[in-house]
């Protein structure tokens, strides 16, 4: 039996990877962490094998010992101040966006087709999705605080906005989309942008400029409560043209749920695996000095005798 070449088109797009939300934020925060990886990783190995080889068994003094330590203290300080800000600029985002795209994944159930993360050739377009209501871009901000309306503007906790306009930002990714569509099959479909803050309250829903605005748990049904556009064979054809034309692709669809990763895959957490390995890095070195490991525990019983005998004083 031959397929058509939908069908083949269909078979091919598949078989590649979903789309995840937050993919591009994340790469940027691996990106800024990287470098100081190595800085915060030696001085976490190496200090603990300096006190079991050298500062337990009393081979280096006082003074040195405390000033290693405080250097040690001093270096990771500096490392978590300056990744501190790599976590709040890309970190936080790649968070939002995820909870974002887990509330959007269940529009499938809709009859939508979600996608996450696609680049448009202008910038990065966080979500956009394809239903019956029509298709929406979504700009997710991870900010904190209280998000309120007055006199046509957004303020946060009281104040007008700096920086970058998110509502134009809504706007412009929402124009990507359409432009983009419009380039590869020339034709207009109109993009409805929406701006939805994943940690922020939100005390304003009406629509400002053109873009919808929403938090987590009132974002499907901004989507679901417009009017319907589209029968479902016209969302099918939209959502296989993006998927073949503009290189995008789906993480949901009405027949097709979202990727879910197994118990294992999600136990398996980066940051759990380095503190299982660290543990097992520290029982090692009991073991392989077990005549310091020996002498830590004779000085923690001393301690237990001292603290004992005090509090039977106090008594």
């Amino acid at each position: 039996m031959k397929l058509s070449a939908s069908q083949a088109d269909n078979g091919c797009m598949d078989k590649l990877p979903r789309s995840r939300a937050g993919g591009y934020a994340w790469r940027r925060h691996l990106r800024g962490m990287l470098p100081w990886l190595p800085f915060a990783i030696v001085p976490t190995f190496l200090y603990p094998i300096s006190v079991f080889a050298f500062v337990i068994p009393g081979r280096i003094g006082f003074w040195p010992t405390h000033l290693v330590t405080v250097l040690v203290i001093g270096i990771l300080l500096f490392i978590d101040r300056k990744t501190d800000r790599i976590n709040a600029t890309w970190g936080e985002g790649a968070r939002g966006e995820f909870r974002v795209g887990e509330e959007l994944d269940k529009l499938h159930k809709d009859g939508f087709h979600v996608f996450h993360d696609w680049y448009s050739g202008r910038g990065n377009v966080d979500h956009f999705v394809v239903g019956p209501q029509g298709v929406f871009a979504i700009e997710t901000k991870s900010w904190d605080g209280e998000i309120s309306c007055a006199g046509g503007a957004l303020l946060r906790d009281g104040k007008p906005l700096y920086g970058k306009d998110p509502l134009k930002q809504a706007k412009g990714e929402a124009a990507d989309v359409s432009r983009a569509i419009k380039e590869s099959r020339d034709i207009s479909l109109w993009v409805s942008p929406i701006l939805c803050f994943s940690r922020a309250e939100l005390r304003c829903y009406e629509a400002m400029g053109g873009v919808m605005l929403a938090d987590i748990g009132s974002l499907r049904r901004v989507i679901i409560e417009q009017p319907e556009r589209y029968p479902p064979q016209r969302v099918n054809s939209i959502s296989y043209f993006l998927e073949r034309h503009l290189q995008a692709s789906a993480a949901a669809k009405p027949n097709s749920p979202p990727y879910k990763p197994g118990k294992l895959k999600r136990a398996l957490r980066l940051d759990r695996v380095f503190v299982a390995l660290y543990v097992v890095f520290i029982l090692c070195l009991t073991l392989v000095f077990a005549g310091s490991t020996a002498t830590l525990l004779w000085r923690a019983v001393d301690f237990y005798r001292f603290v004992d005998q005090a509090w039977s004083l106090l008594l």
